[in-house]
């Protein structure tokens, strides 16, 4: 089983249904128009003299052009590259040669780039010439499920950018069980807020697949968000938790009474406050879903409020670092864990990554007898769930104890006047590491002292957990995931 064959079979049973809506574009698309386009870009891509294995880098925008091109790529054999085009020059010729693309599709947003790019010696296409034309038949060759489909590059939180390879059949069984957690139906609608670079086009993807309709807003904008789920009849959508908390400080703390459709707003890709959990749960009735999973293993868990047991149904901050069960297709469970019961994380499941692209090293690091080590640190909770805790790279060992930066960070956001933390450790010739605290003030006007936030700290945790150090930063720098960028925290802080 490959792309192309789910894409087949959705066409066979949903032919003249809507798969996709862009509306900026006004643009529209059946089942059956998508297996069109799949034809011409294949036709096209054979025509230029980029066979199937190929590698194709693509800078695209959240409209359907983009997205029609992304799945043809997998459709037809090529290998996609997707990429950030939010990365500077350097950094995308960087992945671009590191990758081996023959060639980049870029979206005419992406135009200026393109042009420097192809200064470089890349070449470069627009993604119109690719899927405009007359939609005629044309054979697309065998595909086996063990075929590279995808190269995605990501950093983490730290680190050099590295590429995650995923084939069709690793793709495939993300696909099944993201349609089986979240039990779409036919005629479902999802409203896609999130840049379909990183793996949410797969998000979207699943949806289709199942007989769903995406629809395709540019960028998400807190103002009209309600709006835009109310004018679609969406049942389905998905936020990172800093444009959850971008949307909650708009609304008034009060239940939704006007969002009949709504089936649950799935949240993901970093770490809740649970303050923020609490009120989301108020303002949408309890209809969300907690994700877990990473680009090496995307949508391993998925812990949605409803199904929750009543005794841990009523505090957010209970909710907060859960994974839930395992989706259908995946398992887990925690590797080596000491007398806390606190370990790794470890994942199993065909959807998991093939590996790192060109770092074998690093992949028989991550990829052990089957099992994909995470890095999260977790704990079982009395209902079977596991809770994460921290990550084994974040630990900072000080004064010859092990602090976890999650928990401290948690104690300081108690702090009314603190609205974001990241804790790190730092080299001391004392103390090993001293543990740091960059911190964003909830009002920028207000003053505050190292001092106060010290003896607050000393009221709420074992001494040697508290900071040694505070850094007043204007915001912390965050990735798509709205994960804090902990290289650029510490460019920040070095220019105070």
């Amino acid at each position: 089983m490959n792309i192309y064959h789910l894409f087949l079979n959705a066409r066979h049973k949903y032919a003249d249904n809507i798969a996709i809506i862009d509306p900026r574009n006004h643009i529209s698309l059946t089942f059956s128009a998508i297996v069109d386009k799949f034809h011409l870009v294949a036709k096209f891509l054979d025509q230029q003299s980029i066979p199937a294995g190929s590698k194709v880098a693509l800078l695209g925008d959240t409209d359907a052009e983009s997205l029609i091109l992304d799945y043809a790529l997998m459709a037809s054999g090529r290998v996609r590259v997707p990429l950030d085009n939010a990365l500077s020059v350097r950094e995308l010729q960087s992945q671009i040669n590191d990758s081996g693309a023959m060639v980049l599709a870029y979206q005419q947003n992406c135009r200026e780039v393109a042009l420097s790019l192809s200064q470089q010696g890349i070449r470069c296409i627009p993604v119109s010439l690719f899927t405009s034309g007359p939609a005629t038949p044309y054979q697309i060759a065998d595909i086996h499920p063990q075929q590279l489909l995808s190269l995605n590059y990501t950093g983490g939180s730290t680190g050099q950018p590295k590429a995650v390879m995923h084939t069709h059949a690793s793709f495939v069984s993300v696909i099944s069980n993201m349609i089986l957690a979240r039990q779409i139906v036919p005629g479902d609608k999802f409203l896609n807020v999130r840049p379909l670079w990183p793996i949410a086009a797969v998000v979207v993807l699943a949806h289709i697949l199942a007989g769903g309709t995406v629809i395709l807003e540019q960028r998400f904008r807190a103002e009209s968000y309600i709006s835009l789920l109310q004018y679609h009849e969406a049942r389905y959508s998905s936020l990172v938790p800093t444009q959850l908390a971008r949307l909650l400080s708009l609304l008034p703390d009060q239940p939704l009474e006007d969002l009949p459709a709504l089936g649950c707003i799935d949240i993901g890709a970093s770490a809740i406050p649970g303050e923020v959990l609490d009120q989301a749960l108020r303002v949408f009735n309890g209809r969300l879903a907690l994700l877990y999973g990473m680009t090496e293993a995307p949508w391993s868990s998925y812990l949605r409020y409803a199904t929750l047991p009543v005794e841990i149904r009523q505090s957010g901050s209970e909710l907060s670092g859960l994974t839930g069960y395992p989706v259908f297709g995946a398992a887990i469970k925690i590797a080596g864990p000491d007398l806390a019961g606190i370990g790794e994380i470890i994942i199993g499941g065909m959807h998991l990554m093939a590996g790192y692209w060109r770092n074998e090293a690093l992949t028989l690091q991550t990829l052990q007898d089957g099992w994909l080590k995470t890095g999260d640190l977790g704990v079982y909770t009395e209902q079977g769930y596991i809770r994460i805790v921290g990550r084994i790279k974040e630990i900072i060992r000080s004064g010859g104890k092990s602090v976890l930066p999650a928990e401290v960070e948690q104690c300081i956001l108690l702090h009314p006047g603190i609205s974001e933390v990241h804790v790190f450790g730092q080299p001391d010739p004392e103390w090993g590491e001293k543990i740091c605290a960059a911190i964003v003030l909830s009002d920028p006007a207000t003053a505050m002292s190292t001092d106060d936030l010290t003896e607050f700290c000393k009221s709420q945790l074992s001494r040697f957990k508290v900071p040694k150090t505070f850094y007043i930063l204007d915001s912390l720098p965050r990735s798509h995931y709205g994960k804090i960028k902990s290289a650029e925290v510490m460019k920040k802080i070095e220019q105070l």
